[in-house]
């Protein structure tokens, strides 16, 4: 199974894509090369990911201080527009980090040091996010 993300208003040759998703998964040898293809479906959801563009940083700059003043907390890969960081183990932390806000109980972070995940700063934003949510809440 691939994924493909275009942006809105893009014609899509359904059949030409499914060919061309199969040749790429061979020449990067995710499929054997001589192995059969079983079948191939192509589903277009409109609003299906996020995409980041080139002024996105800048628009959450606005976005997210406008929906957390309306006590609507994005979090996640698809609440903050950054499907290309983290994972779904950060994701279900920055809920959890959320719901501490909320219920006024100590922040449980994995290290007090900050420890460095993989993904970096975006990870340290998202707790100032939560410490500053915090101190507004108190």
């Amino acid at each position: 199974m691939t994924e493909v993300s275009v942006m809105p208003g893009t014609q899509v040759n359904q059949r030409a894509l499914a060919k061309a998703a199969d040749a790429a998964l061979r020449r990067h040898r995710l499929v054997p090369g001589l192995a059969e293809l079983a079948t191939a479906h192509v589903e277009m959801i409109p609003y299906a990911y996020p995409i980041p563009t080139l002024d996105r940083d800048e628009a959450l700059a606005l976005t997210i201080p406008w929906l957390e003043g309306q006590a609507i907390y994005p979090r996640g890969r698809f609440g903050t527009w950054r499907y290309e960081i983290g994972n779904m183990d950060h994701a279900v932390k920055m809920g959890i980090d959320i719901a501490a806000v909320w219920s006024r109980e100590p922040l449980r972070s994995f290290s007090a040091a900050r420890t460095r995940f993989p993904w970096g700063a975006a990870h340290d934003r998202h707790h100032d996010d939560v410490r500053r949510l915090r101190r507004a809440r108190l």
